[in-house]
């Protein structure tokens, strides 16, 4: 039974929605979906860590070496001067989110990876002259930024070819 079915005319919670996806996950022809942890993905822990805590993270690539990009995340605040309230800044998940990542270097389309909300993901990107692009399409819910090599790459790609950098 759909959802919205299921709840015609009536009160829900949020719980109610991801554990509604869970069911239709684990009904589809296409099998489970790979979590942050490598198991199924439960879109109850998922969607509680972006529906339960305010913001969204801002999604950072630092050039480690000429072959490996460290990415992490933080809380996105638009400036140092935001002041909240004190009720509102501890947050059982810490202002710290799993993820998805749609990635793309040069104009090979790397797929969907997981950055784990309590440690950083390293990828291998070979040539540093190839951009590495997250958030390819605008899939994700995020902000992201690169380091100044980064951002020099993604530039330089852009004046050679703008078309590889998105689909769309």
């Amino acid at each position: 039974m759909t959802y919205l079915k299921h709840f015609f005319l009536q009160n829900t919670q949020g719980d109610d929605l991801w554990k509604a996806l869970d069911e239709a996950l684990a009904e589809s022809k296409e099998g489970a979906i790979e979590g942050p942890d490598g198991g199924e993905l439960k879109m109850w822990y998922f969607g509680s860590q972006w529906s339960k805590q305010m913001g969204f993270p801002i999604v950072t690539l630092d050039t480690l070496n000429s072959t490996t990009v460290k990415i992490g995340q933080r809380r996105y605040l638009k400036g140092s001067y935001v002041l909240e309230l004190q009720k509102y800044r501890n947050t059982s998940y810490g202002y710290k989110w799993d993820v998805p990542l749609f990635c793309q270097l040069g104009g090979k389309y790397l797929g969907m990876k997981w950055l784990k909300k309590d440690e950083p993901l390293y990828l291998n990107i070979g040539r540093e002259e190839s951009p590495i692009v997250v958030n390819v399409d605008r899939q994700g819910y995020f902000r992201q930024n690169y380091d100044g090599r980064g951002w020099k790459n993604i530039i330089e790609q852009l004046k050679k070819d703008h078309e590889v950098c998105c689909d769309s």
